[in-house]
């Protein structure tokens, strides 16, 4: 078996070891909601970006940084990519 296949194995294991942790402790504390916690899971960044954009201040500067590094890893990018 390669390295690669075993690192793979284990990555599987460990996201599903993670993910029974979350829901058995999240049933721990409220195990008479389970349909809730799954709704929150996948739904719940919804109302969270809601009230964030809802409080967001946009700095012209900082924005204007954000725009000179996308455009700096886009070439160079491009260049690496082009030079592969």
């Amino acid at each position: 078996m390669s390295i690669a296949r075993i690192l793979k194995r284990v990555a599987i294991v460990f996201v599903h070891l993670v993910i029974w942790v979350v829901v058995g402790f999240y049933l721990l504390i409220e195990p008479s909601h389970p349909v809730q916690f799954l709704l929150l899971l996948t739904f719940g960044w919804i109302p969270f970006m809601r009230d964030s954009f809802a409080i967001m201040e946009v700095n012209p500067l900082l924005f204007a940084e954000m725009v000179a590094c996308i455009a700096v890893l886009g070439v160079s990018t491009h260049g690496f990519m082009r030079w592969l």
